[in-house]
């Protein structure tokens, strides 16, 4: 009976022992708390492209969203109006707004709050910032013989750094597409698709049509129609390659979300709905045995659903874990005392 009581207490206290160990990890990996959000904060552009500093180049800056104290942000001045999501996004949807809020700032001629280039050594700060979300574009340059194009990035002020804390004053280090300069003039095709990320029953709900307009350097170039008719997809050949192409949807339609990704050869532009979802289906139906089986169908569910979003706060998850793993280490306890007791008697 000794023996039974060691067995069951080492099983107690390795149990406890393994609850204080998940416990401990998940309380640092929220150690990064709630944001100080009347800390003045900065960022740091270090422009280069395989090791060479890239000097002399223009950046702007736009600040795009505000953001609580729990990390989600809330789109604010110019961009308020734009269906753009910004929670809940992992890397590459995050680079995808990125992309979508920059072609917007240059379809519409948005002001940036801040303007800057980037010194001898690749380097420019943008100094007492706000917290808060901010897009950073870039201006093409030329050099030794090649065009340098910086990626439109969207920065948290502050960021999580690779320790879970919060950083105001982040270091950022943009990508860069870098091509060859030719003598010549060197043409290019462009390819729109318009692509629908919704569930398939509300296809009949869609609109039958989207206007889509092709900007030259930020001037509308030609404006086209994408339905059904031609697959919600057109062409334009023989673009002049050195100039800077873009498309943007006007009139985004009701309860969605919008886009904007680009390829080498390939604009797309998706819509993503946010509205009501139907509710579930049930159906019967006679079962071999002569009886009836229930069925529940639900909707398709859309195909990027809400991830992670680097800055938001998930204190409430870890905390519930503990208390539950807490909850888990009393019931053992208990079941302990009570089979002690039971033994005794």
């Amino acid at each position: 009976m000794k023996q039974r009581h060691r067995t069951c207490l080492k099983h107690l206290l390795l149990g406890f022992v393994l609850c204080l160990l998940l416990i401990s990890f998940m309380v640092s990996s929220v150690a990064a708390g709630l944001i100080d959000l009347a800390r003045p904060s900065q960022i740091t552009i270090h422009y280069e492209h395989e090791k060479m500093p890239l000097p002399d180049v223009a950046f702007n800056l736009y600040r795009v969203a505000d953001v609580s104290a729990a990390g989600q942000f809330q789109l604010t001045g110019d961009f308020r109006s734009y269906p753009v999501k910004i929670n809940g996004l992992d890397a590459s949807a995050l680079a995808a707004a990125a992309n979508t809020l920059y072609t917007y700032a240059v379809a519409d001629s948005l002001n940036p709050m801040r303007t800057g280039k980037t010194d001898s050594y690749g380097q420019m700060v943008f100094t007492n910032l706000n917290t808060g979300l901010y897009l950073v574009i870039g201006q093409k340059t030329t050099l030794q013989g090649k065009e340098y194009t910086p990626v439109p990035i969207l920065v948290s002020l502050p960021s999580l750094d690779s320790e879970n804390n919060w950083q105001y004053e982040p270091l950022l280090l943009p990508k860069v597409d870098a091509r060859p300069v030719s003598g010549e003039p060197q043409l290019l095709t462009r390819r729109v698709i318009k692509a629908w990320d919704d569930w398939s029953d509300r296809a009949e709900k869609r609109p039958a049509f989207v206007t889509v307009d092709l900007l030259c350097n930020g001037e509308v170039f030609d404006t086209v129609t994408l339905s059904e008719a031609n697959s919600w997809n057109h062409v334009w050949p023989n673009l002049n390659a050195s100039d800077t192409w873009l498309v943007v949807e006007r009139n985004v339609p009701a309860d969605y979300t919008v886009l904007y990704t680009a390829s080498e050869t390939i604009f797309r532009v998706t819509n993503a709905y946010f509205g009501e979802y139907p509710p579930e289906t049930t159906t019967e139906k006679p079962s071999t045995d002569g009886g009836s089986e229930t069925k529940t169908t639900s909707p398709d569910e859309p195909k990027n659903p809400n991830l992670p979003q680097t800055g938001q706060m998930w204190w409430p998850i870890p905390v519930s874990a503990g208390a539950g793993l807490l909850l888990f280490a009393t019931g053992w306890f208990i079941i302990f005392r009570k089979r002690t007791q039971t033994d005794e008697d």
